[in-house]
């Protein structure tokens, strides 16, 4: 299992999420001035960090790896318009109140990706948190109408790596 596969069940999930209206592989600031995106949005930072476990490093003889850990940005991003920012509305939306709905919708999201990897694609490869970390953002520094809620995951996931076909001159 790779990036593109660990990115295609965030993919499967999002799309099959009522709550979730997009999801993207990109950078955060990318979500800036893009009109055509839906909100709810979920974006997968496209630059994670990996670290390689091979299996002579977990006590066995082989040089390959036997699995990865990526360490990914996970952001949700949606509207808070001027209509929910405004008291006087009966749309109004304390700030607090859609950070909530917000969390809501991200730690369903996070839990039915987990649920994901690990009964419907049996790869073995699930999210590590044992203590995640995250934030919430209010007005975007790159947009002022998005507010977000931002958490750093860690997938552990088996690698394809097999040997390769290597011709080495003769002495």
């Amino acid at each position: 299992m790779d990036i593109k596969d660990i990115y295609a069940v965030f993919e499967t999930v999002a799309v099959a999420y009522d709550q979730i209206e997009g999801i993207s592989y990109s950078k955060v600031w990318d979500m800036n001035g893009q009109p055509s995106l839906k909100y709810p949005h979920i974006l997968i930072d496209c630059q994670p960090d990996y670290t390689t476990v091979n299996a002579r490093s977990s006590g066995g003889s082989k040089y390959l790896p036997i699995k990865k850990e990526y360490k990914i940005k996970v952001f949700l991003f949606d509207k808070w318009t001027l209509t929910e920012r405004n008291e006087t509305k009966p749309e109004y939306l304390a700030l607090e109140e859609k950070q909530s709905e917000m969390q809501l919708i991200f730690e369903r999201y996070l839990a039915e990706v987990q649920r994901y990897f690990i009964d419907v694609q049996s790869t073995n490869a699930f999210i590590k948190n044992d203590q995640p970390k995250g934030f919430f953002g209010y007005f975007n520094k790159h947009n002022d109408k998005l507010v977000e809620i931002f958490e750093q995951i860690t997938v552990v996931a088996p690698s394809q790596c097999e040997k390769g076909t290597f011709t080495y001159p003769a002495p």
